[in-house]
């Protein structure tokens, strides 16, 4: 049993779901797709729920600390991309807001500023 179900059947008020951007079902990407199955699970489960998808953790960068460190650059498969990073404190600070304000049901992306 999800532990949505639980929730759901204990009569639980909000739930907040940690997703990732990108997440989509059907995705190549195991890792969306499972993402994406979970959410659709949430929003059929019917407890009110808000879905945040943020973007690459800039504590991710700690990982290439030694390499950035000896080389100067951060090596990472996305050609020119540009990539927002998001601190994970900011995101627990928003699941926060959430769960203790409200807000509008939905999915909520992290998105690069131009």
């Amino acid at each position: 049993m999800f532990r949505i179900d639980v929730a759901a059947d204990m009569g639980t008020r909000h739930l907040v779901k940690l997703g990732a951007k990108g997440a989509q079902l059907g995705s190549s990407v195991a890792f969306w797709d499972a993402h994406a199955r979970i959410e659709q699970h949430l929003r059929d489960s019917g407890v009110p729920s808000v879905v945040l998808r943020p973007s690459t953790y800039a504590t991710n960068l700690l990982a290439g600390a030694e390499t950035i460190r000896a080389m100067g650059r951060l090596f990472a498969p996305a050609a020119d991309a540009k990539i927002a990073m998001i601190d994970p404190r900011d995101v627990a600070a928003v699941a926060a807001v959430v769960l203790t304000r409200g807000w509008a049901r939905g999915t909520y992306v992290h998105h690069h500023r131009r």
